[in-house]
């Protein structure tokens, strides 16, 4: 029989910190979280998708959210259950059995903070 380890999740939070323009759309929130979700697991023209053993930098996703209109001020990035912001994760997390942790991002791990 073949068998295999399924690797563990390895959640991925992004803080971004933005110009607060009032000529931004009401839903640039939403705009910006998707951009990043969708990049971030579709990969882009910029990027291919985030895998484990990749390493991915938060300024990849300069251009697409600068392309909505938005001035950014911060990025940073970190695994949910540990670490310092950074601006750049080697994606090769072993997860509780051992194996290698799978990158994943939602939109409740992304913080938008608007100065």
């Amino acid at each position: 029989p073949v068998t295999w380890d399924e690797p563990n999740a390895c959640p991925i939070q992004v803080d971004i910190s933005y110009v607060n323009n009032p000529l931004l759309p009401a839903d640039i929130e939403t705009q910006i979280k998707n951009l990043i979700v969708n990049n971030f697991n579709n990969g882009s023209s910029t990027f291919p998708p985030v895998n484990m053993r990749t390493t991915f930098y938060v300024s990849q996703l300069t251009a697409g959210i600068e392309n909505l209109g938005v001035v950014l001020l911060s990025q940073t990035m970190q695994t949910v259950t540990s670490g310092s912001p950074v601006q750049s994760l080697l994606l090769n997390v072993v997860g509780t059995t051992g194996t290698t942790g799978k990158p994943t991002i939602n939109d409740d791990n992304i913080n938008l903070i608007t100065v």
